[in-house]
């Protein structure tokens, strides 16, 4: 067994994990309640999603040993999709950009004293800086365009998308502000369920937020919750995906696991939208998707 970063040679293990599992998270069935119907429809979108969290994310898999007689000695069993803590810029050299003792010339000189002072607050040239010719840029990151899905009931896709995002900037974004790993995705096939992968998936972020010094936060499925809770991961608050007129909803708990010495985070901060029942009611309200 191994656990390591994903490549496209992994795309087509991926998309099946994908498809495979998407019957087991509530979040699949939510939104996409005609995938059986349009089967290949489905799975090129699970294709799609995967070229997506390849180009994106962070994709690290878990892979077994083959049978000998197999074309493959190894096998992607399953996959976790992170997104790291955002890294430091370049550092900054203040004995560049700030005058410090000895940075001014010994001149009585007002021309070279306001000189000095104009060089010592330049900004710093980074190293990472690309000169002002024609070099091509890196290209920027975007998600995959969207395309027709039969398959999906839109209004709920729409709603799911919404409240992920609020819940995530108001539970976690505002609680970690110097940056934490997030978990968007733990999958693992049917057939290999149980056998320490998705724990070996986990303990990978983990480990890599230990040495950034940053918490680990996700959201559950139900199915994953004893595992997360097994982990040491706590509960801090809970959001529901509901459309305005819709009996079915989603019921989404968050998850954090603290590093070691970062200080404790108060629950207060998503309570006071709490509603009776103590969720956090997401109801989308836009007509276009109601």
């Amino acid at each position: 067994m191994a656990v390591r970063q994903a490549t496209q040679f992994d795309l087509e293990d991926l998309t099946q994990i994908l498809i495979a599992s998407s019957n087991d998270d509530p979040c699949y069935p939510y939104r996409f309640p005609y995938k059986d119907q349009y089967h290949k429809e489905y799975s090129d979108h699970c294709r799609r999603k995967c070229q997506e969290y390849l180009r994106i994310d962070t994709v690290i898999v878990y892979e077994i040993p083959n049978p000998s007689n197999s074309r493959h000695k190894k096998q992607v069993v399953a996959f976790g999709v992170w997104n790291l803590p955002k890294a430091p810029g370049p550092p900054t050299k203040r004995s560049q950009t700030w005058p410090r003792w000895g940075t001014l010339p010994l001149s009585n000189n007002p021309d070279d004293v306001k000189e000095a002072h104009q060089e010592a607050h330049q900004p710093a040239r980074s190293q990472h800086q690309y000169p002002s010719d024609n070099t091509p840029r890196p290209k920027q990151l975007t998600r995959t365009p969207s395309h027709p899905k039969p398959f999906a009931r839109e209004d709920r896709s729409q709603a799911f998308r919404d409240t992920s995002k609020a819940a995530k900037a108001k539970i976690f974004d505002t609680q970690y502000a110097g940056g934490y790993m997030f978990l968007k995705i733990l999958l693992c096939h049917p057939s290999n369920r149980r056998r320490g992968a998705g724990t070996a998936l986990v303990k990978w972020g983990m480990s890599v937020a230990h040495l950034q010094s940053v918490n680990t936060a996700l959201f559950s499925s139900p199915m994953g919750v004893h595992l997360y809770h097994k982990l040491g991961f706590q509960e801090i608050g809970r959001f529901e995906v509901k459309v305005e007129g819709d009996e079915e909803r989603l019921d989404i708990p968050a998850m954090v696991f603290r590093a070691p010495g970062h200080p404790q985070s108060r629950r207060g901060s998503c309570a006071a939208e709490a509603t009776p029942n103590g969720l956090r009611k997401c109801v989308t309200n836009n007509p276009m998707i109601a």
